[in-house]
């Protein structure tokens, strides 16, 4: 049985913990660390597992790490659990840099462990349902609202949100980005609250993203023209639907023109198996580890993930610049 760690007992890392208690025929849940003592003796009490008096002493008792701290503190934590050789599970975003990503890639293969890093939509059971007609995708429309929440203020919406769709993208598309555009304005704090981003492919694909975390309303679906046809998914609803009807003209759309295009073409809905994507990534990570098996989402894919986001960082800071 996989003996695992918890860094971080906040609301995200609470939801952890709970699901590996859950789980303990799969999981030993050794204990966990957080710097905050209040939240550390609430947290132990509340589930009944140890909090551990520092990282390194958690580090230690345990075969794997899950890091769900903010992401400030991902970086440190993730090198001393790299450098322990541990396996390590990392929330998104992975880390703050690209160049944060990459050092931390070299030392996961210098220590031969296996990692993840958490983009839960992969395993979001209408993503997962609409997955095996999601071939040769050439638009893409994601549209990502949230209503304000203090959390995640640290970093750009960008890293926050944004990233869970250019994780998606990079998924279906298997090009180099070669252009970007984009746009972005802070709201409340010194970071992007909303922003906007174009991106074309090296292959022809396009796909248009748009986010905030100031929104009135949630919002998280994605359009996909994909060869004949249109595929809508619903990550909040957790519901997709495909066009009954095939149309060479699907794959020419432009992403704004997506949207228009499902509410003007009959669709037919894809069933969906409800599952809980936050432990189907867990289980992901152990399974990994117990066959030996590279992830389908390691730190390879945070940093691809993380290149991009900073190439749409980039684009918004110019256009604030000649704006």
């Amino acid at each position: 049985m996989l003996k695992i760690g918890v860094l971080g007992a906040g609301h995200l890392g609470k939801i952890h913990i709970q699901l590996l208690k859950e789980n303990s025929n799969i999981f030993d849940l050794i204990g966990f660390y957080d710097h905050n003592t209040e939240t550390a003796e609430s947290v132990s009490e509340k589930f009944n597992i140890p909090s551990f008096p520092n990282a390194i002493q958690l580090i230690n008792a345990v075969d794997a790490v899950l890091i769900v701290t903010p992401t400030n503190q991902h970086f440190e934590a993730a090198l001393t659990v790299l450098e322990n050789g541990k396996h390590l599970f990392m929330e998104k975003p992975m880390v703050g840099s690209f160049e944060e990503a990459l050092r931390l890639l070299v030392v996961a293969q210098d220590k031969n462990v296996h990692t993840q890093v958490g983009f839960v939509e992969r395993y979001n059971p209408a993503f997962l349902a609409a997955a095996p007609i999601l071939q040769k995708v050439k638009t893409i429309d994601s549209i990502r609202y949230a209503k304000y929440n203090p959390r995640g203020m640290d970093v750009s919406v960008v890293l926050d949100l944004m990233i869970h769709d250019i994780d998606i993208c990079l998924s279906l598309i298997p090009s180099k980005v070669i252009q970007i555009t984009a746009s972005g304005s802070a709201v409340i704090g010194e970071t992007i609250d909303i922003a906007r981003a174009e991106l074309l492919f090296e292959n022809g694909a396009q796909v248009r993203l748009s986010v905030s975390r100031v929104h009135d309303e949630n919002k998280r679906v994605s359009y996909f023209a994909s060869n004949d046809s249109i595929i809508k998914v619903d990550f909040l609803e957790k519901e997709c639907a495909s066009s009954s009807r095939s149309s060479d003209l699907y794959t020419a759309l432009l992403p704004k023109e997506i949207e228009y295009a499902t509410q003007t073409t009959e669709m037919t809905p894809i069933v969906v198996y409800q599952s809980n994507a936050l432990l189907s990534e867990l289980l992901s990570f152990e399974d990994s580890i117990r066959s030996n098996q590279p992830s389908i989402l390691g730190l390879k894919d945070g940093a691809k993930a993380l290149e991009v986001a900073e190439m749409i960082m980039a684009a918004i800071n110019k256009e604030k610049l000649f704006a």
